[in-house]
């Protein structure tokens, strides 16, 4: 047990001396500032897949605070109305570079957790983190697609075989709720993969490497975040219908606020992910399973 509390220290220390919230807080704070973009890209994208625009909000809603409804909704309408041109205007290129800051600063999380310094200069860096934008818009709408449609497909499945009543209504929502997690579960295991900090390569050092191993070695990390990610979410949903007077302290900033805060602790979950995956790949979770038994 003094093993396991010193591999605890050595965790706490290192989260501390990566500044892990500092990291956190830029990530959520560029991540804020693209978010418009990036969402504007993705719809631009899921304009061309047969997926409504409610679908689209009933699922961001399964994630995000209630209390943040009205906000994503008018977003959503607003972005669906003109994104069909946003695909073949030039003003993607713009949108394109904005939505990149965010991932940007996660590439820059991700090292300051493995303690790589990138060998590549802004001029490099940035078109790197266009490219990974790029990568997790397709991934993103492929992932979607394959949600919905495998969902509706077993919907129509069990209303044509079946006659739905309460109980298997109730498996049905539960089999298609532990979908979304796991299609959730590989977004996040693909940014652990194929971000730069994410299996301790720093940008442009070519090396050889197995790629399985290299996936192996980030599913814990990314099992923890999307299970903490779901359950923040859910925190901050109760949190504010317990104490909805959030807006008397911040007044009309309120919704701005409780975004800014729910995108820190994601933030800060997923570095902490990359610790985990971190502390996996240099054997230290092992040393514990040996321990414990």
């Amino acid at each position: 047990m003094k093993t396991i509390g010193s591999l605890g220290g050595k965790f706490s220390d290192m989260m501390f001396n990566n500044y892990t919230g500092a990291c956190a807080a830029q990530a959520a704070f560029f991540i804020m500032l693209s978010t418009v973009p990036l969402v504007t890209l993705m719809l631009s994208v899921t304009t061309y897949l047969p997926i409504s625009q409610e679908e689209i909000f009933n699922l961001l809603m399964s994630v995000i605070p209630n209390d943040l409804s009205g906000y994503v909704k008018d977003i959503i309408t607003d972005l669906y109305e003109r994104a069909g041109a946003t695909v073949i205007s030039l003003s993607a290129v713009i949108l394109l570079w904005s939505s990149s800051t965010g991932v940007a600063a996660l590439m820059d999380g991700f090292n300051s957790m493995y303690r790589i310094r990138s060998e590549n200069r802004y001029w490099k860096y940035r078109p790197i983190a266009i490219i990974y934008t790029v990568i997790f818009i397709i991934f993103f709408a492929l992932v979607l697609s394959a949600y919905f449609v495998v969902s509706h497909y077993y919907q129509g499945y069990i209303k044509d075989v079946f006659e739905i009543g309460s109980k298997l209504r109730h498996v049905f929502l539960f089999v298609r709720y532990l979908l979304g997690w796991l299609l959730f579960y590989l977004f996040i295991l693909m940014m652990y993969v194929v971000l730069p900090g994410g299996f301790g390569i720093p940008i442009g050092k070519i090396e050889h490497h197995n790629f399985s191993k290299r996936v192996k070695s980030q599913m814990p990390g990314a099992a923890f975040t999307s299970v903490a990610w779901l359950a923040i979410s859910r925190l901050v949903r109760l949190y504010i219908e317990v104490y909805p007077n959030l807006s008397v302290m911040y007044g009309s900033l309120a919704g701005i606020v409780i975004i800014m805060l729910w995108l820190y602790f994601c933030m800060y979950f997923l570095l902490i992910g990359a610790m985990i995956n971190y502390f996996y790949s240099k054997g230290y979770l092992t040393r514990v399973k040996k321990m414990l038994k």
